[in-house]
């Protein structure tokens, strides 16, 4: 395996920091350290500002089409060129592997040749039927007739998809015992493998240093993600409303797009910022993370214990996450007031506590979620295609 083409359903080379897109480049770049010739291309809006070459990015189009209502708009959306189509069919006759980044970039997979199809692997960041329903029911009037919709749109088209692909590959330990479960029946032939992404410490200040009491506590998050909003929102009004009346010396930071608009007494909203780690550095601050909803393993989340950060985690941004249980993290129930504010109150009491479990969980995910492991997956993986072959 000398080279890999990778098809990615969000902007890759972003002006602004996004999950996927981030833990995308970073597996491009890990197989350009091992001299293997890797190619993105990468789907955006209209809207997005671009930092890297322009033949890499496809540009988002709707479609005026009857795919546009039998197939979710997001799949349709991410059609493939023509020249798309040619340059993934030639990686797999030269015995190359073409790497589809998301359910939504996933159509490319219907229009490929049997020999490209053969050295093509599904990565599935997100179980999108399931997140769907999972939104319908979380949501309300029209929001939730829209969700339901689109989560039948997409459970019928997985079934298709998944009879197509010889190999799916799931970045959640969860999601992938599901799909497993799912998709059991004869017609479906995908081996299913964990492929867990790569995680890397993006607040980099050396947590090890900072003792004592917190003196704030920090959130971050896009305000544009619902499960991101949901969360921050819910945290803020229930939560640290009663946090506050206890700590008064305390203050929480939100970083974030579109965190400017949270106004709350003892909260400061910075909005978007360039740098986090320079914004950290000069708090001695508990993380938290009251992600809501959402599919797949949460980049964040690893990010973040990657960085050793003091932190505390709604269970559902801990979903899908291997070795949870023996990390053991400190976690509470998202809308659960009082297992919240109980875990909360336990790390602002003994802060060691919670450093050390957070030091634990660092050396966990980066050893787990590296680079190498993903190489080596691949390469054995490219090995058992060619046996088959």
């Amino acid at each position: 395996m000398r080279k890999v083409s990778l098809l990615a359903f969000e902007i890759v080379y972003s002006s602004v920091k996004k999950g996927g897109g981030l833990e995308i480049k970073r597996r491009h770049n890990a197989l350009l350290g091992e001299n293997i010739e890797s190619a993105v291309w990468s789907y955006s809006r209209r809207t997005d500002r671009t930092t890297g070459p322009e033949y890499e990015t496809l540009l988002q189009r709707t479609p005026f089409s009857i795919l546009a209502f039998l197939l979710p708009y997001p799949v349709v959306s991410r059609s493939p060129s023509a020249q798309v189509v040619e340059v993934f069919n030639q990686t797999g006759e030269e015995g190359g592997i073409n790497l589809i980044e998301g359910i939504q970039s996933s159509l490319l997979v219907l229009k490929l040749n049997k020999t490209a199809l053969r050295r093509t692997i599904l990565r599935i960041h997100n179980w999108e039927s399931k997140y769907h329903l999972e939104m319908s029911l979380a949501s309300h009037g029209i929001r939730k007739l829209l969700h339901y919709i689109v989560s039948k749109q997409y459970l019928l088209y997985e079934r298709h998809l998944l009879k197509r692909v010889d190999w799916v590959f799931h970045i959640s330990a969860d999601e992938l015992k599901g799909m497993q479960k799912a998709f059991s029946a004869p017609v479906y032939q995908a081996k299913h493998v964990l492929c867990p992404p790569i995680a890397k410490a993006v607040i980099n200040p050396d947590f090890s240093k900072k003792t004592g009491e917190f003196d704030s506590i920090f959130i971050f998050g896009d305000m544009g993600i619902p499960g991101n909003a949901i969360g921050i929102e819910w945290f803020v009004e229930k939560v640290w409303s009663i946090l506050h009346k206890e700590y008064t010396e305390l203050t929480l930071h939100i970083v974030g797009l579109g965190s400017e608009k949270i106004h709350a007494d003892g909260v400061v909203g910075h909005g978007y910022v360039d740098s986090l780690e320079e914004f950290i550095s000069g708090i001695n601050c508990l993380c938290i993370l009251p992600i809501a909803y959402g599919g797949g393993v949460k980049i964040k989340t690893i990010d973040v214990m990657a960085s050793g950060m003091p932190t505390i985690y709604s269970t559902k941004a801990l979903e899908g996450i291997v070795g949870v249980s023996e990390i053991s993290p400190y976690a509470f129930e998202i809308f659960d007031v009082d297992d919240a504010t109980t875990i909360c109150r336990m790390a602002l009491r003994m802060p060691d506590a919670i450093r050390n479990r957070s030091r634990y969980a660092q050396e966990h995910t980066q050893r787990f979620y590296s680079e190498q492991s993903f190489l080596n997956l691949l390469h054995s993986t490219s090995k058992s295609m060619e046996s088959v072959n």
